[in-house]
């Protein structure tokens, strides 16, 4: 075979033709209308992402059913301040029996829940050692008038001594005087001797002399007399007070019903030993009643005698009166009597346990709504506002004012209208949102 001769590899030509067309191109740049358009798209997609984050991951949202919520609406109204505190009936007039002195219970005329009339004996007590003083008292009042008597006797003895010899002297005064006044001629005659009738002359100026002193005396017996008569009858009297006082209280051995009305709390048993001032019982005023209130020490400078306050009871409103107020603040409240105006409810009882309302200040037209537990939500400020498709409440700033059992007073945040979460929302901490779902019953 004859030999083949390979000729060398040619290039393809055609390999050479696209080898010449792959080079390098350069990148043109966009119009700037172009640019303007992808930017603007850029912000609207960045903000709707924005959006969308902020709604489902920024803002905390829970699913709540309506029957679970208690929605309140903002309204005008008198708003009243006022405060719920607790009362028991009581009668309106109390007198306590208390033991005037100490002794044995000797006899028991009462019973417990007995209406009595003013003045009935109820219980006596003996005292030997009383009884023993107002005798002693009778003897030494019996003495002492005795003494002052026989004193009486001796200043009257005395005075009319005195009286007399005044008379006596003031006698042989005149009888003298007449006899040196008739012989006073002779003796100018010589007549009679001259020395009978000085010796008369003397012994008319002794007599008056003499009449002079015993009138003295007469005005001072007098004086004394008078002095000593009003002392008399001081001690007299005294002693006859501290008798009456004794027997006084002989007498208030035998307890007596100071008024008209019911015992109770009766403490008093035959034989029985009770000591000087010790509680033997009650007696209550049957026809009125009044509530013995308990009041928070807050309301201590807010409450004052004259206020006014209200009962709600088997559907009739009963108003009341402050009477007396005990500034004495025991375990942070204190006591204030609270007196009908009017008719008390005619199935009262004592001991019954009532819920007045003191009404603190005057009433005034207000923003309020309606108040609940939502006061402890721990939000302060804020509320949860319903929405008005009514499926979406959200919190919101709110001013709250002074409340009342009923009502909060709105300052500032809300709009007559609005309608809010009135029930307890505590359990919501940290939540922004409440998705309202179901209907409310």
């Amino acid at each position: 075979m004859p030999d083949h001769q390979v000729s060398p590899r040619q290039p393809n030509p055609s390999r050479q033709s696209y080898a010449a067309i792959d080079r390098p191109v350069a990148k043109r740049p966009l119009p700037r209308p172009a640019l303007a358009l992808v930017g603007a798209a850029a912000i609207v997609v960045a903000t709707a992402g924005v959006i969308a984050y902020r709604s489902f991951a920024l803002t905390n949202s829970i699913s709540v059913t309506a029957d679970r919520l208690v929605i309140g609406t903002v309204h005008r109204d008198l708003f009243q301040e006022f405060v719920a505190v607790s009362g028991t009936a009581a009668p309106e007039t109390t007198v306590y029996l208390d033991a005037a002195d100490g002794g044995e219970v000797s006899r028991v005329w009462v019973h417990d829940g007995d209406l009595v009339t003013q003045g009935q004996p109820l219980f006596t007590l003996r005292n030997p050692a009383l009884e023993l003083q107002v005798t002693s008292d009778e003897a030494q009042l019996a003495e002492s008038m005795a003494q002052l008597a026989s004193v009486r006797l001796d200043m009257a003895e005395s005075r009319l001594s005195h009286q007399r010899d005044l008379l006596d002297t003031e006698s042989a005064l005149t009888i003298d005087q007449r006899r040196l006044d008739r012989e006073a001629p002779l003796v100018s005659a010589s007549v009679l001797p001259r020395v009978p009738q000085a010796d008369l002359a003397t012994n008319v100026a002794h007599e008056q002399s003499v009449r002079a002193i015993l009138q003295a005396a007469v005005a001072d017996d007098l004086a004394n007399d008078r002095d000593q008569e009003a002392d008399i009858d001081r001690a007299i009297a005294l002693a006859k007070s501290g008798l009456a006082v004794a027997s006084a209280n002989l007498a208030d051995l035998t307890v007596k019903a100071p008024i008209a009305g019911e015992i109770t709390a009766l403490d008093a048993h035959q034989g029985e030993v009770k000591a000087a001032g010790q509680r033997l019982g009650e007696v209550d005023e049957t026809d009125g009643f009044k509530i013995a209130a308990d009041v928070d020490q807050f309301y201590l400078g807010r409450v004052a005698v004259g206020g006014a306050a209200t009962l709600d009871l088997d559907g009739a409103t009963y108003r009341l009166r402050v009477a007396t107020i005990d500034p004495e603040v025991k375990d942070r409240v204190f006591r204030a009597d609270l007196v009908f105006v009017g008719t008390p409810p005619a199935n009262l009882r004592a001991g019954q346990d009532l819920r007045p309302h003191l009404l603190i200040g005057d009433p005034h037209p207000s923003l309020v709504v309606a108040n609940g537990g939502f006061l402890s939500d721990g939000e302060a400020g804020q509320v949860f506002v319903e929405d008005s498709d009514g499926k979406t409440a959200r919190r919101h700033p709110v001013q709250l004012g002074r409340t009342n059992p009923d009502l909060v007073e709105v300052l500032g945040g809300l709009a007559a209208g609005d309608r809010i979460i009135v029930s307890d929302t505590s359990n919501y901490a940290g939540i922004d949102r409440i998705n309202i779902t179901g209907e409310a019953p």
